[in-house]
């Protein structure tokens, strides 16, 4: 009897610290959840990953599924809709909150719920052929996802293949195609091996205008690397473009990087070839201040100084118009 006792009160001793660990353990994530809640609105991507490394760590059966819920909402909330739906399906959740989702999926992704969980099964199947079939009808904001969705799982084939869907089996088109992606997505290396790929093996069927966002395209991935490699490329490019803006608009980003570099008397002589002002405003930035520059006269700070107004105060182009403002008595 007594040996009974002994062996029970062990057992309850056992079982009571035992539960303890158990909920130590598992809530063990809590100040990664604190972090992410703390941040969300600030900086939803950092919060995802602090939520995720939440549950990953030990949440208890509540915060787990408050965690799933924010995750749920901030996916929705991008527009990331198969990241969304993956949550939703993990957490038990009313008829209709369902139905909203599928009325956001049906707005914006422009899918029918069956076409979208079509989509979602193939995804999870890897059904490529079903996911390019959905693909091709389906809206920019799912595409992208669905691109995402496969640069995540670093298969690069896939994505072709989607590219190719998406410029209807125009193989130069879904190159460059690919390239502006991997550009988007800081992949320059990727982006750069397909447009020097297309260079030499289709060297042949470029058009002019191909040949000038080849090398427009290149000159972009060589500015993220070093300025000065840029210049040549959009000098060559300027070469094949067919119109006068455009032929403006790649020699004032030529110009742009040799600012940047310290040439500014070579970007003044250049500048006397630039004769239409560029609509996109931190282009108009640019050559509003090089020609102010050049000639401070009252026209030209007055029109500085209204463009500078309207944008960021901390990019490096306001920085430099808000000092030659100064210098010039047009700016307190």
């Amino acid at each position: 009897m007594v040996k009974n006792k002994i062996l029970i009160t062990i057992f309850i001793f056992l079982f009571y610290f035992s539960g303890i660990e158990v909920i130590y353990t598992k809530n063990t994530g809590k100040p990664y959840f604190e972090k992410a809640y703390s941040i969300e609105k600030e900086d939803p991507d950092k919060a995802i990953q602090y939520y995720f490394r939440a549950i990953e760590e030990g949440l208890n059966y509540d915060l787990k599924k408050t965690a799933l819920w924010r995750l749920h909402f901030i996916f929705k909330e991008k527009k990331q809709f198969i990241k969304a739906w993956k949550i939703l399906n993990q957490i038990p959740h009313k008829n209709s909150v369902e139905s909203k989702f599928f009325d956001d999926v049906k707005y914006y992704a422009k899918l029918q719920k069956e076409d979208f969980l079509r989509l979602y099964n193939a995804i999870i199947e890897n059904n490529i052929n079903e996911v390019k079939r959905i693909y091709l009808y389906a809206s920019p904001i799912l595409k992208r996802e669905i691109l995402d969705y496969y640069l995540e799982k670093n298969t690069d084939s896939v994505i072709q293949e989607l590219a190719l869907v998406d410029t209807y089996n125009n193989t130069i088109d879904s190159k460059l195609f690919l390239v502006s992606y991997y550009m988007e997505k800081n992949y320059y290396d990727k982006a750069e091996d397909i447009l020097y790929d297309l260079s030499i093996n289709n060297s042949e069927s470029l058009t002019a205008s191909y040949k000038e966002k080849i090398l427009y395209l290149l000159g972009k991935i060589k500015r993220e690397k070093s300025i000065l490699d840029s210049i040549h490329y959009f000098l060559l490019s300027a070469n094949y473009s067919t119109t006068s803006r455009d032929y403006e608009k790649e020699l004032a980003l030529a110009m742009y990087s040799l600012y940047r570099s310290g040439y500014e008397d070579i970007v003044y002589e250049l500048s006397d070839y630039i004769y239409y002002i560029p609509n996109e405003p931190m282009q108009k930035l640019f050559i509003l201040l090089v020609k102010t520059e050049k000639n401070p006269d009252k026209n030209n700070l007055f029109e500085l100084k209204k463009l500078v107004a309207t944008l960021n105060k901390e990019s490096f182009l306001v920085q430099k118009a808000q000092k030659l403002l100064i210098a010039n008595g047009f700016y307190e």
